[in-house]
Formats: structure tokens, sequence, C-alpha cells
């Protein structure tokens, strides 16, 4: 069904169109003959001018060429074709065609009243050029003989341009006209059909259940007494579900107050309530949830599953783990309401993302059995060293005993480096680390740091460098963690490096921070890794790893130094090429 505005656009837009095609006919044509007639006589005139000023190109021996050429040259700058012929009719000139190829002119009309002596135009079209041309000839006279005709032409396309674009005034002042009629004449109707649409949308929004608008009392008596009766009535109401919304208002606040996330289903499983914590835990607004069965904004089958279970009865408190479409570890209580007949109105479901809690006590899980691991190796061999000191060959034998100290004193500098190493994680992860912020400068910390590694670089055959683009200066940190993280880093580097290897540390001062970068042409980390790269006894190659007596405890070491100063560490790695570790400091 049309509205009553669509309806009047349409018809007002018809009549225009139709007046605007009468008035284009009734005008055009009259200034098209206008102009062909004005034009006319412009062009006698121009061939009554040119018959005595050509007269000299008719005495003598005719050359064609000369006279084509002559004539091309006189119209260059003008749209108008010159042609010149001789009382038989014969073409001697022409500003356009070349003349000597051109058919006799006798019989043309133009032509034929000149050589009478009076100066004649016409519109047709042109043999020659086959397009439609005014035409006007005039005689040339020797003393009172015609000896010749002097025509001039022009296209009739260029009158036409000229009528184009007075048409196309005609037809935008006729348009602008068309558009201001239809916006007035509208503008009435908007005023009726305003009023009529206040009431029908007031009706509309007292259906969905909102009555915080009144119509207003029109001016128009037919609908004073409807604007009225609708007035009393949504406020009546409006009165009576006032308290119910302000209850529904109370809940909606305490559900999305409350940090579990709750849902309440209708007996299809359609969503009715979706609070803030719902929200979060699915990651889709309340908007997108309502109405749908949570599989729909979900795609989880087992947690579907399981609100079909408690819908039958029986309620669930149950614990699930979920893999698609998110890993999640989810506790799931959900509680039927039954009406007296025993079936299912609401399910009240409250659902709590435990995915932070399994992972803390995964975590600490790992992290136990990483601990007793890495102490049952350096632990072990003491004891078998001890006890081969005690009781076996290296009892008697001071050499064996040297060399069985030797690696007691290897395996608890390993055991003494691993407790240090947790323990300064413990202290930064727990934050009892308080910062010793001090002014040094950056370039004296890299030579000590690098200093301090060149005994294991020659060692493991690996060149250390500092990169000659370092930007160095005075810098506020904490020295002792910047110097702790730097050593781990430069560690790991020669550790995981190749025999004639590079390790290059390089350091800039951005703007906003400074940064420290190691790089080495070692092993590199695999993709799959990077993600774990940071994790406390992460090895990338756990075998090398030991025999160089690394602990697994540096590049998480260098993320919490960062961290406690606001920073961050980044990675960039090929494997088989090598890694890029930059810590980023916060000035």
């Amino acid at each position: 069904m049309e509205s009553l505005k669509r309806i009047l656009i349409k018809r007002y837009a018809v009549s225009f169109a139709l007046l605007l095609a009468a008035t284009s006919l009734l005008i055009i044509i009259p200034i098209r003959s206008f102009f062909l007639n004005q034009e006319r006589d412009r062009l006698e005139s121009e061939a009554l001018l040119l018959a005595k000023e050509y007269g000299r190109l008719f005495n003598g021996a005719q050359n064609f060429e000369e006279n084509d050429a002559y004539l091309k040259s006189a119209t260059e700058q003008t749209p108008l074709r010159i042609t010149l012929i001789l009382a038989d009719g014969t073409v001697i000139g022409d500003s356009v065609s070349s003349s000597r190829e051109m058919d006799n002119h006798a019989n043309r009309f133009e032509v034929e009243g000149a050589l009478r002596g009076e100066v004649t135009s016409i519109i047709r079209d042109s043999r020659t050029v086959e397009r439609p041309f005014i035409y006007a000839a005039a005689p040339v006279m020797s003393g009172f003989e015609i000896i010749g005709v002097v025509r001039v032409s022009l296209s009739e396309d260029k009158i036409i341009s000229i009528i184009n674009e007075i048409w196309l005034i005609i037809s935008l002042s006729f348009l602008a006209l068309m558009l201001f009629a239809v916006a007035f004449s509208l503008n009435t109707t908007e005023m009726i059909s305003g009023k009529l649409r206040r009431v029908s949308e007031a009706a509309a929004r007292l259906a969905r259940g909102d009555f915080s608008e009144r119509v207003p009392e029109l001016k128009i008596a037919e609908l004073t007494e409807l604007a009225k009766s609708f007035n009393q009535m949504t406020t009546k109401v409006a009165t009576m579900l006032g308290e119910a919304e302000e209850e529904g208002k109370k809940l909606k606040v305490i559900l999305g107050n409350i940090k579990t996330g709750v849902l309440v289903t209708d007996s299809t499983l359609k969503i009715l309530i979706f609070n803030r914590a719902a929200e979060k835990i699915f990651q889709v607004g309340e908007d997108e949830a309502i109405g749908k069965r949570l599989i729909e904004i979900f795609a989880s089958s087992e947690l579907d599953s399981l609100l079909e279970k408690a819908a039958t009865g029986d309620g669930v408190d149950e614990e699930l783990e979920l893999i698609y479409p998110r890993k999640l570890s989810l506790r799931v209580r959900a509680t039927p309401l039954l009406n007296e007949a025993g079936s299912l109105m609401r399910l009240v479901t409250a659902i709590d993302d435990i995915t932070g809690f399994k992972e803390i006590n995964r975590i600490r899980t790992d992290f136990v059995a990483n601990v007793s691991h890495e102490l049952r190796t350096p632990v072990a061999s003491i004891k078998a060293i001890s006890d081969s000191l005690i009781y076996g060959e290296a009892a008697g034998d001071p050499a064996v005993s040297k060399n069985f100290l030797e690696q007691l004193d290897s395996q608890v500098s390993a055991l003494t480096q691993l407790i240090e190493d947790l323990l300064s994680l413990s202290r930064l992860e727990s934050k009892e680390t308080a910062l010793r912020i001090e002014e040094f400068d950056l370039s004296g910390l890299l030579e000590e740091a690098l200093a301090g590694k060149r005994d294991l670089a020659k060692e493991s055959g690996v060149e250390l460098k500092l990169d000659e683009s370092s930007q160095t200066g005075r810098i506020r940190a904490d020295r002792t963690l910047i110097m702790a993280a730097l050593l781990n880093l430069l560690d790991n580097a020669i550790k995981y490096n190749k025999t004639g290897g590079t390790v290059t540390v390089k350091a800039a001062l951005l703007v906003d921070r400074f940064t420290v970068s190691v790089a080495d042409t070692g092993i590199g980390i695999p993709k799959e890794d990077l993600s774990r790269i940071f994790e406390r006894f992460y090895r990338v190659d756990p075998a090398r790893s030991k025999e160089r007596g690394g602990t697994g405890l540096g590049t998480s070491i260098v993320k919490h130094v960062a961290e406690l100063h606001g920073g961050w560490v980044e990675v960039d790695s090929v494997r088989g090429q090598g890694s890029t570790f930059t810590i980023n400091i916060p000035i």
C-alpha cells in the first residue's frame, strides 16, 4: 500500500514532465526557426561581401588548387565553407573539398537564384559531405554581366548546439520549478500525514510496551478526540506496568554486575536474558543473542546437549572442557523452572569461565614437574660423584678424585645457577623486586655485558660485536635488572649459535623508549614454538642447552624485567638463520 506522499510525488512528477515536454516543443520549434532564419540572413550578407572581395578570382586562367588553398586558409578560423562557381556551374574553388573533383553546381537551387542576379539562401543536405547545411549564394558581377557565384555555407549542427543549450536551460528551469512546486504541495500533505503518523507511531510504541510519549492534541477536529482517548489509555496502561518495569530494571542491574554469566531461556531454549558476563564469555552482544538458541551464537554441541539435558527437569552442575569454537573451561549450573503440569517454562543457567583457574593449575603442576626434573639431574650426579669419592675407585686415586671433584663443582654450579634463576624469577613474578631507578650510560652497560661474555663466546667459536649504528646516551632504569636481562639474551645467543657465528648487540634511543636488541646467526626458533619462547624451562634444543648449562629460565627473566619497567620484549626468528630479541623500555 502506497503512502499519500508517494502518490502525490508520482502525480506531480508525471504532470510536470508532460508540461515540460509540451512547453519544450512549443518553445524550441519557434526558436529553431528564428535562429535558422537569422543565420540565413547573416550568410546572405556574407555572400554579398565575399562576392565583391573574391571577384578577382574569376578573371583570367583558373587554378583550382590555388583557389582551394586560398579559401581553406581564409576559413581556417571560422566554421564557414566558401565555394566559388563560374556562370556555367563549374566549381573553381572550395574551402573543404577539391574543386577539380566536384560536380557541376549549375542546377543547385541557391546557384540558380544567384545566376538570376538574386541573393538566394536555402537549408538542405550537402551532396558532398552528406550533412544538413544552410546555403547562401550571391552573384559576382563584371560590369553588368554575371560571371560567377560565391556561395557561403554553414553546418546546421552549429545552430543545433546553440538550440540544445537553450533547451537544457529551459529544462533545468522547469525541473527546479517542478521540485519547488512538489515540495510546496507536499508541505501541506506532510502537515496532515505527520499528525496521522504521530498517532500511528504512538500506537506502535504502545504495542511494543513503550508508554513514554503522548500524542499532542491535533488542530484538526476529527483527530482531536482520537488523540485524547489514546493518551488516556496510554496513561492507565503505563501506571499499571510502572512497578513491573521498575522491578525489571533492578533485576537487570543485578544481573549486569555479577561476574557469573547468566542466561534465561524459554521452553524452546531461546534466550530471553543474557547478562554482561555471558557476553564476555561467549564474545557475543546481548542484542545478537536475544531470541536465539545458544548453539546459534556459540557453536558448541556439548554445551547445547547439556542445556537440553537440564531442560528435561533434572538440572545440571558440571564442568565442560571445550575445544571448539574456542578452547574454554566452563562450569555450568542449569536449573529448570516448571509449571504445575511439570512442563518447562524457563531454564536459568549460570556459567563460570574457569579457564584461567585451570591454566593456573596446569602452570603450577608443570612448574613443580619441571623443577623436580631440573633438580633431579644435578642432584643425582652429585650423589653418584660423592659415592664414587667415598666408596668407589676414586677413594684411593688422587687423579681420579680430582676429576670427580671438578665434575662435582660443575654440577653444584649448575644447581646454584638454577636456584638463583628460580629465586630471581620468583621475585620478579611476585612483584617483590623494587626498581632501583638510576641514571647511567647505556654504552658502558653494553660494553660491560659484552666483556662478561667474551670468554664464553671464544669457547663456543662465536664472534661478539656491537653494531656501529647503535645510539647510546644516558638513560634512567634499573641498571642491575637491565644488565641481567642483557646477559641472559647474550648467553642464549651464544649457546644456540653455530661455530663461526656472530652475535650483534644494537641499541637505539627513540622518542618514547630505548631499545636493546641481540641478534644471532644460530639455529633459530621454529614458528610453532614462538608463542612459548618466554615460558619457564622452555628450550629450543634441550640437549644442547643442558650440555652448555642452560636452565631454561633466561627468556622468562628477560620478559619479566621488561614488564617490570613497563616495557615489552619482541622476538623475530627464522629457523636455521637465527633470532633477534629486542627489549623495549619506555623512557
